[in-house]
């Protein structure tokens, strides 16, 4: 989105958002980063107000943040259970409500929830509280969707498959701790594209929903898997 043009604003818990930062200023782009909680309203509503007072408006807002922990629903912790539902299911209700306001009253927005195929779609074993948190992330960015239409915005998901990034890379070390990148080969096998997305192409498909050309496009979960979730069978094995 900076490569197009936008400053971007980076929050994160990490301070590894300053990074991010940096590195896409020395890319000739601009962004400003902010460490920021999004699962905590106080910070969330501070921040907001920083935003709108320093740069004037919002035009578009990324709700990217998420966890995932493997864990079958029996002898789940409790902790677990909740930081799960915490990260990927209220903290959007909390930072939407933030800048929708300065969106209504300009007349103008474009919102992108991170959701996953996990959920609205497929499931493996392990994934009871994450499938249903991002199940719910698709029926909340449809409500919001119908509710600010007549206000010139639009509210769209989207739904990963497997993208390679450090949470599916954790997530093989977790299925098979000897050779990681073993399951990871495994899972691109099984991908009729035959390889995993990359961080690249997640970032062009928000830019392309959060853009002017996808004006008319609302309420939409859109799909971003290789068509992984495509074989009737659920199973692909290229040759």
């Amino acid at each position: 989105m900076a490569r197009e043009g936008a400053l971007a604003v980076l929050t994160d818990a990490l301070e590894l958002v300053h990074k991010t930062a940096k590195s896409t200023n020395d890319n000739a782009h601009k962004a400003v980063s902010f460490k920021m909680d999004v699962t905590e309203p106080t910070e969330v509503n501070y921040l907001a107000e920083k935003v709108l007072e320093q740069f004037c408006k919002v035009d578009r807002l990324v709700n990217n943040a998420g966890v995932l922990k493997l864990a079958p629903l029996v002898g789940m912790v409790v902790e677990v259970r909740d930081k799960m539902i915490k990260v990927n299911i209220k903290r959007i209700p909390i930072v939407t409500k933030a800048v929708l306001p300065s969106m209504l009253k300009r007349k103008y927005g474009r919102t992108v929830n991170s959701s996953s195929v996990t959920g609205p779609l497929v499931a493996d074993i392990g994934e009871t509280t994450y499938a249903a948190t991002k199940a719910a992330v698709c029926r909340f960015t449809r409500a919001l969707a119908l509710e600010v239409a007549r206000d010139g915005m639009t509210v769209n998901a989207i739904c990963p498959g497997m993208i390679e990034t450090d949470m599916v890379r954790t997530t093989a070390v977790e299925t098979n701790p000897d050779r990681p990148q073993s399951a990871v080969n495994d899972l691109a096998r099984r991908i009729p594209t035959g390889r995993l997305g990359t961080m690249e192409e997640l970032g062009e498909l928000v830019t392309f929903l959060a853009s002017d050309e996808a004006r008319y496009t609302t309420g939409t979960p859109v799909l971003i898997d290789g068509r992984n979730t495509l074989p009737e069978s659920g199973v692909f094995t290229l040759a």
